[in-house]
């Protein structure tokens, strides 16, 4: 038998009853024209109509169904997003078309196996949707969009159908203008977020990925406290991907739903149905683009896309598909923009890029790893000889710094280069000392000084929470102070800082005044001339810190 090509069905469709000369010679024992163009239009027809929904049979019945998979028979009005209901009551969403067969994942796990020859019904005016509240805040939604736990029942509300829909085009963004401060010194001052960016958070499991990125979403929280009106404040919504029912009962706590007046959480549990785990982000994109939309700053984490690649695997595995989740992760994340009519969308990305489970779900989580990161702006990468010695967050931050003159300020780059400095000297000291030791030898007392301030700075820095303006201080002050004269013992260091502090918050509180606004404006409001300024003051005012530390 020949092979025919795609666009013979609608070359016979025009009447053209005769094969091209080179596959009539090649199957001259077989061609018989009226034969074969007879059973052409009727096998295209059938195709097309199945691709296209535009067929009329809505009524079937089960050929095929193995765990949550399910194939339907004759339901040629189908289309990819279509909810099927069979006669046990069970439903499913329509993900995969065949000649005269549907493939479906059921919406909820089979308590007892589906049998062949169910009865099934295409319900054609439905679709899966999520019903957004006014007031989504404090609310916990499923994978398929349902409030599993909110301290009140919405009654009112936007149904979104879930859906991948386009992500804004070029015309309707505008660069990245502000910083998103994450309460963290060494991300704040090294890598800086821009509000409406996609970041990843690469690494292996347990090396504080998670830590870092409840760090930043409580470093929102803290400002919102501040905000002026509903406009300035950032909603965070944390996405929790296959995840096991104790951790999402951890990170509710931590968020505190349903109480919570600026968090949304997003959960889907490895015991919820495969099709509830796959849809999670889709449904969570839904749900932050709505506020972007109006015009919200939005915060998301997806925790973790690993996880994720894998539930994606078993759904469209059975149906003889390829994983959608290069696309999908790119679509999803596109999302992420800052928005010329008002809004944004900042989007971290959490991939475990190196599991000890089985090679299957190794591969499957570097594949997303690898997605993720081709369709971020962004990327921290985790060490895991960092994650060994206990350093948390476990991030070189020397081999990937990452500073965007267009939304950060002067004032900010400048003392992140003598941070820079300080900590290349840590670095080079630390290897430097390693090496003598592997000879027996030990570093001389100088090497040990010139390193000094780059350790009080990981030490101060690195795990430390606090404002974006106190740890300009504390960095300028580990740049120009001999650390090593006025504070001989890491001991003591945390004391340093908080007299540094109390010293510039006591006595020159304008000056702190005017570093908070530095920090605080977006980039077009910042004026270049008065960063040298405010630098001296600051040199000063350290100087005089220095001469009456005891």
């Amino acid at each position: 038998m020949f092979l025919l090509r795609p666009q013979f069905p609608l070359l016979l469709r025009r009447g053209l009853t005769a094969l091209p000369t080179t596959t009539a010679r090649a199957s001259s024992r077989f061609y018989k024209p009226r034969y074969f163009s007879s059973r052409l239009l009727e096998s295209s027809d059938s195709i097309l109509q199945q691709l296209d929904g535009t067929g009329s049979e809505t009524s079937g019945e089960v050929v095929y169904a193995k765990d949550h998979i399910v194939r339907v028979s004759d339901l040629g009005a189908a289309s990819v997003g279509s909810i099927v209901a069979l006669q046990n009551g069970l439903r499913g969403l329509v993900l995969n078309l065949e000649p005269n067969v549907v493939g479906l994942s059921l919406l909820s796990t089979p308590k007892t196996q589906i049998s062949v020859g169910t009865k099934a019904e295409l319900l054609p005016n439905e679709r899966l949707t999520v019903r957004v509240p006014p007031d989504m805040c404090g609310i916990m939604f499923d994978g398929l969009g349902q409030i599993s736990d909110s301290k009140t029942t919405p009654t009112e509300g936007i149904n979104k159908t879930l859906e991948t829909v386009d992500p804004p085009g070029v015309t309707e963004r505008m660069p990245v203008s502000t910083v998103m401060y994450s309460g963290c010194g060494f991300i704040d001052l090294l890598s800086p977020i821009g509000r409406g960016q996609r970041i990843a958070f690469v690494g292996p499991r347990k090396s504080g990925k998670r830590d870092l990125a409840l760090k930043i979403i409580n470093a929102q929280r803290t400002a919102n406290r501040a905000a002026k009106s509903d406009v300035d404040v950032v909603v965070c919504m944390y996405v929790m991907l296959s995840q096991s029912p104790p951790a999402i009962e951890k990170i509710k706590r931590i968020l505190d739903i349903p109480e919570s007046k600026d968090t949304v959480l997003v959960a889907s549990a490895v015991t919820d149905s495969i099709t509830s785990q796959y849809m999670a982000p889709i449904t969570a994109v839904r749900l932050a683009t709505h506020l972007r939309d109006q015009g919200r700053h939005v915060l998301m984490v997806f925790d973790e896309f690993g996880a994720h690649s894998a539930a994606a695997k078993d759904v469209f595995g059975p149906l003889h598909r390829p994983s959608p989740v290069n696309s999908l992760y790119a679509t999803l994340l596109d999302h992420a923009a800052n928005m010329k009519a008002g809004g944004s969308l900042t989007a971290i990305s959490i991939v475990d890029n190196e599991m000890v489970d089985q090679s299957t779900a190794q591969a499957l989580s570097e594949l997303a790893a690898e997605a993720v990161k081709a369709n971020s702006d962004h990327i921290l990468a985790f060490d895991a000889q960092l994650m060994r010695k206990g350093i948390s967050p476990a991030v070189d931050f020397l081999s990937q710094l990452y500073i965007s003159s267009s939304y950060t300020s002067p004032l900010l780059r400048e003392v992140s280069r003598g941070l820079k400095v300080q900590l290349r000297r840590y670095r080079l000291g630390q290897n430097r000392q390693q090496d003598l030791a592997n000879l027996g030898l030990e570093i001389e007392e100088w090497e040990i000084e010139d390193s000094h301030n780059g350790e009080i700075a990981e030490l101060l820095l690195r795990n430390e929470t606090d404002t974006p303006v106190n740890h300009l201080i504390v960095a300028r002050a580990v740049s120009v102070l001999a650390l090593e004269d006025v504070l001989p013992n890491r001991n003591s260091a945390k004391i340093f800082k908080q007299e540094l502090l109390s010293y510039f918050t006591s006595n020159h509180a304008d000056l702190y005044s005017q570093l908070c606004a530095e920090l605080s404006v977006g980039a077009s409001k910042r004026q270049p001339s008065a960063t040298s300024q405010l630098l001296l003051q600051l040199d000063d005012a350290l100087e005089h810190f220095e001469s009456t530390w005891v």
